[in-house]
């Protein structure tokens, strides 16, 4: 009964609506105040630093990869930690966030890191982590897939790993 975040302000207003749901309401405040906190924490630590180009490895279909684009909640994520996503402006089926992007495509962007929740690809780590050098960075599938609290964890990690120390 909950709708899709599509960004941190999204989660936020679930994180609430949850606490009003089972009377905690003070909870849910202080955890979105917290979350709010953390995402300001991220936005100031990676302003103006350089942002690596990244492919968000979603798994292979038939020739081809899935990924995200601006309309998925992971770009938004990306956006915060100062990451540039490859897919971006590719177009997902039926105007989804989550479309399939060529390999070919892929290599030509030769992106600097690959983000999957999950095990890479076969292409990812044949194509682009071993011998073109990309950075893999797995992220925990669950907590980047349930729209919670956790979630700004994976925002602090994937901006801690390509910006370890941007001031």
């Amino acid at each position: 009964h909950y709708p899709v975040a599509g960004n941190f302000t999204d989660v936020m207003t679930l994180v609430e609506r949850t606490g009003r749901l089972v009377g905690a309401c003070d909870a849910a405040k202080e955890r979105t105040d917290e979350m709010a906190a953390q995402i300001s924490l991220v936005e100031s630590a990676t302003e103006g630093v350089e942002e690596p180009s990244v492919f968000y490895d979603l798994g292979q279909g038939e020739g081809d990869l899935y990924t995200v684009n601006s309309k998925a909640f992971e770009h938004n994520l990306l956006d915060i930690a100062a990451a540039q996503n490859i897919a971006a402006d590719v177009e997902g089926q039926y105007g989804s966030g989550y479309p399939l992007i060529n390999q070919e495509t892929v290599l030509e962007a030769n992106p600097d890191i690959v983000i999957s929740p999950g095990p890479l690809t076969d292409f990812a780590q044949t194509r682009l982590v071993d011998p073109a050098g990309a950075e893999a960075i797995q992220i925990n599938a669950n907590y980047i897939s349930q729209h919670a609290p956790r979630t700004v964890d994976v925002l602090v990690a994937v901006a801690e790993e390509p910006h370890p120390d941007p001031t």
